[in-house]
């Protein structure tokens, strides 16, 4: 029975989670340039104007963990160039020739690079919506304050199209004011931070 080292693991592992990180950021940006979906197994709650919450939500943290998972991989590999650094995906160029290089320098721009302008562009969209509390349907801003009791009723205030939603009655994504901007945020920071200690190992120069 063929054993896969821990090296291996990580890359296969790394390979899925990146994958499906790319589709996803594709999907949400997609859904939010026509209003459509490249892949309908992906299924959001709601049009456009959800991308910048799922974005910023779960796609932060499937980034989080691709980040983590690469990084675990750089440090654990040789090669005195950040591009013999970077794990296979898809296809297994060899390195040292001018197309293997071009071809894990375009991995790095779709697996990290990408998602990190998306989040980006994810959150330069988040106030391009509204927010309204469902009881008496007062417009409210995407940063505004409200009690902490609304963490156990999420569905009292709801994001997206106001003036277009309020004909719909309900309408719109589920969203805490303030509270989940501000959880959104400090994920984006913990995010960043990962970015750069990816950036310092793979640019750390190492032997072969």
């Amino acid at each position: 029975m063929t054993q896969v080292t821990e090296k291996a693991g990580i890359q296969y592992l790394w390979s899925a989670v990146a994958s499906f990180n790319v589709l996803y950021f594709l999907n949400l940006w997609l859904l939010d340039r026509t209003n459509e979906l490249l892949i309908s197994i992906f299924h959001f709650d709601d049009t456009r104007e959800s991308v910048p919450v799922f974005g910023l939500t779960f796609g932060t943290l499937v980034t989080l963990y691709s980040f983590v998972l690469l990084r675990s991989y750089i440090k654990g590999a040789d090669g005195s160039s950040w591009h013999a650094r970077i794990p296979a995906l898809w296809v297994d160029i060899d390195v040292t020739s001018s197309v293997g290089r071009k071809w894990r320098a375009a991995v790095f721009a779709v697996t990290v690079v990408f998602p990190v302008l998306a989040h980006v562009h994810f959150w330069k969209r988040l106030d391009k919506f509204d927010v309204w509390r469902t009881e008496d349907d007062a417009a409210w801003g995407v940063w505004e304050y409200v009690s902490p009791q609304y963490f156990f009723d999420f569905d009292a205030h709801r994001y997206g199209q106001f003036a277009e939603r309020m004909d719909e009655g309900y309408g719109g994504v589920s969203f805490v004011p303030f509270w989940q901007p501000v959880v959104m945020g400090l994920m984006s920071c913990v995010l960043l931070y990962w970015c750069v200690t990816l950036l310092r190992a793979l640019m750390v120069q190492k032997n072969q």
